[in-house]
């Protein structure tokens, strides 16, 4: 993943800012389109509250579908490969795989729905 600059961020289009971001909150593009309309953002704590409230003030049908759309741990979307490169990095990073068996994961996924 390339490094982008606070001020490159606040530089760009629209459309290049949600392809920067787009994936920070997993499968929810619609995060950073909404803070990109906060800009320019004076610092990263800035753009950090600004997704967080793109968040909280959407509807309780995007917050719910949200959390449906993050993938469970070490889950059927971790198996075929569909995380996107942020979430694979994060799973690989903690060594799920080692701790569960698919049948722990699918046992996990099915206590948290």
């Amino acid at each position: 993943m390339a490094v982008v600059t606070l001020d490159a961020l606040n530089a760009m289009d629209q459309r290049s800012f949600v392809q920067a971001l787009g994936d920070t909150v997993e499968h929810a593009p619609w995060v950073a389109e909404l803070a990109a309309a906060q800009r320019p953002f004076a610092d990263m704590a800035a753009l950090s509250r600004a997704m967080t409230e793109a968040v909280n003030s959407s509807s309780d049908e995007r917050k719910l579908a949200l959390i449906k759309g993050h993938p469970d741990l070490a889950g059927k979307a971790a198996r075929a490969g569909t995380l996107t490169a942020d979430s694979t990095a994060e799973q690989a990073s903690a060594d799920i795989e080692q701790f569960l068996t698919e049948l722990e994961a699918s046992g996990l996924a099915e206590r948290l729905r």
